[in-house]
């Protein structure tokens, strides 16, 4: 797996360090591959309430959108996440 998704697991991660990890790993957003990875990889989440946030965000999008418009919802909810 890769080394910045290896680091969702880090039980200490606030919202926004794990949406900073996410956008590192998925860049401009135009790579499927990356961004296919990164869906896969919240399953890794280690806090279940982000974890499963983070999964049912994902899947409402993914299906109409594709995977690289599921992960930048994710990181946009971790970010708002992360503001309150």
């Amino acid at each position: 797996m890769n080394p910045v998704l290896k680091k969702l697991r880090d039980r200490s991660l606030s919202s926004g360090e794990l949406a900073n990890l996410l956008q590192k790993h998925i860049g401009d957003g135009l790579n499927e591959i990356h961004c296919r990875e990164a869906v896969e990889a919240l399953r890794r989440i280690s806090d279940e309430g982000s974890r499963v946030a983070a999964e049912v965000t994902a899947e409402l999008v993914r299906h109409s959108c594709g995977d690289c418009e599921a992960v930048q919802r994710v990181i946009e909810m971790f970010r708002a996440m992360d503001v309150g």
